[in-house]
């Protein structure tokens, strides 16, 4: 399959393509679900080959400078939009958010009422606080957390 990375980050399958399409072709976009629309490639695009479970884990991967998302037990951010959380878990580990937690990754998200927030209200949510590990400690407090 053929994708399409725009110059603003999002990333969209290019379907009803055979061959590889180039800067200046009209091709139609579709997302993961299923939304889609036209668009005219620019030089500043990226246009590669891949899956969509790939893309979406390399997405959710190095959306680092994100505010929200899930940390595995090694410590690893995996970064999400405000309502993306279940999708998020799902399309990295193949879990449901209750099971992930289940297991010990740690939920990040926003609600200004939670003892674990920052000041902005984003906080975080781990179902056994004994079994939060080194590496998820000091990422949360390189994150502005406290812990």
């Amino acid at each position: 399959m053929w994708f399409l990375r725009k110059r603003n980050g999002e990333c969209w399958k290019i379907t009803q393509e055979h061959n590889e399409p180039y800067i200046g072709k009209l091709v139609r976009l579709e997302n993961y679900n299923g939304g889609y629309h036209y668009y005219k490639i620019v030089e500043q695009d990226e246009i590669f080959s891949s899956d969509w479970e790939t893309v979406l884990y390399n997405y959710y991967k190095n959306n680092q400078k994100s505010e929200y998302g899930w940390l595995n037990r090694e410590g690893q951010f995996f970064g999400c939009d405000k309502y993306d959380h279940a999708q998020c878990i799902y399309n990295i580990s193949g879990m449901y958010e209750q099971d992930a937690e289940k297991v010990g990754w740690i939920k990040i998200y926003y609600d200004p009422s939670m003892p674990s927030a920052r000041d902005d209200g984003i906080c975080w949510y781990i179902k056994d606080i004994r079994r939060i590990t080194h590496e998820q400690k000091d990422e949360l407090l390189m994150r502005g957390f406290n812990v």
